[in-house]
């Protein structure tokens, strides 16, 4: 991939796979950089499922680095998972039922689908906080659906040099 590949592309995992094949060690030395377009893409969507876990959890990520604080980040770990749980298990509660219908509402998803997608969604934000403590380098291809290239873009510019 060329800078003007990257700059014409809409496909993230694509972008994220050429940047980590264009230079490994570079591509690990863009931690916080890759976290906090994960972050942001986390955001994007919080207006489908406004968990004030996911929101605290998100802060958290954004503001303090997992290695100084493990027993926050796992407070904040089993909250998030707490709130994907009562939704997963509990689809039928009015709570539930209320966030699989705005889902609905604002995707124009099946209540099926939009049950599935904020299962998918409470995971990312699940995954995007226990990111930097947990880099291996892998690129989240379960949740390219949440991932927005111009997001990258805006935090990685001109990777590749002519």
């Amino acid at each position: 991939m060329t800078n003007e590949d990257w700059n014409r592309s809409d496909n993230p995992i694509e972008m994220l796979e050429a940047l980590k094949s264009y230079s490994a060690p570079d591509f690990i030395g863009r931690i916080k950089l890759l976290q906090t377009f994960y972050i942001e893409c986390c955001r994007k969507y919080l207006s489908l499922w406004p968990d004030s876990d996911f929101i605290a959890a998100l802060d958290f990520a954004e503001n303090h680095s997992s290695e100084h604080n493990k027993e926050e980040l796992k407070k904040h770990d089993y909250n998030v998972e707490g709130s994907i749980f009562a939704l997963q298990y509990n689809p039928e509660t009015e709570t539930s039922q209320k966030i699989i219908n705005h889902i609905c509402k604002l995707t124009n998803l099946s209540k099926d689908e939009s049950f599935d997608y904020a299962v998918s969604f409470g995971y990312f934000v699940d995954w995007v906080l226990l990111y930097r403590g947990s880099w291996n380098g892998k690129i989240p291809v379960e949740y390219a659906h949440f991932l927005d290239a111009n997001i990258l873009r805006k935090h990685i510019k001109q990777p590749f040099i002519s």
